[in-house]
């Protein structure tokens, strides 16, 4: 299993106008992109992330970025990774990724006072290059 480090580097989390109703949609878009790609065990993999969230009705504007670095044990864990389709390793980073800025999600919503995003993911078999769309709800 890799060892990961995910380091939040920037949130910018604005309320735009005041709800007039506990019913927001929201739109998302997480992409994942590669910075530097190890081909040695001794180094780190690393890998860019930016998620942005929007509301309908406009009333909020999230957007979190960071980097999340990926040392492998062993080198057979390392090719293993590496073979697979660059879409798919970020596929796979966004996995690791997604409950660390999930959290900070739900605490920027109760900081705004505005109801959190529930997750509703996009089916597995939708082509999808380096980004994971997911549609939110608000409860």
């Amino acid at each position: 299993m890799p060892l990961v480090r995910i380091s939040t580097t920037r949130i910018s989390a604005e309320k735009i106008q005041e709800l007039t109703t506990n019913k927001l949609s929201y739109n998302s878009l997480f992409n994942v992109s590669v910075k530097r790609e190890s081909k040695n065990i001794d180094d780190e993999t690393v890998y860019e992330y930016t998620l942005t969230l929007t509301s309908t009705p406009p009333a909020i504007t999230i957007t979190i970025q960071g980097v999340a670095f990926i040392r492998f044990q062993t080198n057979e864990e390392m090719s293993s990774f590496l073979r697979e389709e660059p879409s798919k390793r970020a596929s796979i980073v966004a996995n690791i990724v997604f409950p660390h800025v999930y959290a900070t999600l739900i605490l920027l919503s109760k900081e705004l006072q505005i109801p959190p995003p529930l997750i509703r993911q996009t089916p597995e078999n939708e082509p999808s290059k380096n980004r994971r769309n997911m549609s939110m709800m608000s409860v």
